[in-house]
């Protein structure tokens, strides 16, 4: 699908609200929510967004937030969000019973599409000006890459940190695999030396520097090829 088939097709969807000289209409975009650890891009304007929430719920203002109000792509678990910024979604609730709340979702939220409470886009309409209407959406529609095929986004990431930082993770937790790295016509061979370590323990250590956002299949995958490394290291104690 082309660039201008997913943003006519977002247009030919898109919910229609009145724009008129009366309207009040706040919009906001990329929030970046996460769970309240130093990558969490929203802790430092928290209290501000909030207090702007509450000026604007106050003064009558209808709340629209453009796509990527949540940072699903590096967390997986929208609950850890909802949790940690329970004070955001409780205000959003309240808009929510005055009918003066519209969310949309972009690249970095695009799961919550299944949500039948969030939209692709927004038509701000104007009857009496009809070339003053407002077409409103992420944009995200525009990226092959973060429109459909966003699953894949981490692959060569992945990658990178399998054969890179794999080492490095495993000695933070103060427990090394790794002999060594050697350059062999290219490619990068790692030595898997024998060690005290259980294969659970492997995966354990593994796991808890893993990156949070591949795709079920293809962590599940590689979960299974560190799984045979490992063996392979064991069996040749």
């Amino acid at each position: 699908m082309s660039i201008a088939s997913r943003l006519d097709r977002a247009f030919a969807q898109a919910a229609i609200l009145p724009f008129n000289k009366c309207s009040r209409y706040v919009l906001i975009s990329d929030c970046h929510r996460g769970v309240g650890t130093s990558s969490d891009n929203f802790l430092k304007n928290q209290h501000l967004y909030y207090a702007a929430l509450e000026h604007y719920y106050r003064n009558g203002f209808t709340y629209i937030e453009l796509g990527d109000g949540e940072e699903l792509w590096e967390n997986r678990k929208l609950r850890n969000i909802t949790e940690i910024h329970e004070d955001v979604y409780c205000m959003f609730a309240r808009f929510a019973e005055k009918g003066r709340l519209h969310l949309l979702y972009g690249n970095h939220n695009i799961t919550r599409r299944k949500n039948s409470d969030f939209l692709e886009a927004v038509i701000l309409r104007s009857d009496a000006a009809p070339e003053s209407s407002l077409y409103l959406t992420h944009g995200h529609q525009a990226s092959l890459l973060n429109s459909t095929l966003w699953p894949m986004r981490d692959i060569p990431a992945t990658c990178i940190r399998m054969f890179t930082f794999y080492p490095t993770a495993i000695r933070l937790c103060g427990k090394s695999l790794i002999s060594a790295a050697t350059v062999k016509d290219g490619p990068l061979m790692w030595r898997i030396m024998p060690t005290r370590l259980t294969i659970t323990d492997c995966l354990r250590n593994w796991v808890s520097f893993w990156p949070a956002t591949l795709p079920p299949p293809l962590d599940f995958m590689l979960y299974w090829i560190l799984i045979l490394i490992t063996m392979d290291g064991t069996r040749n104690r």
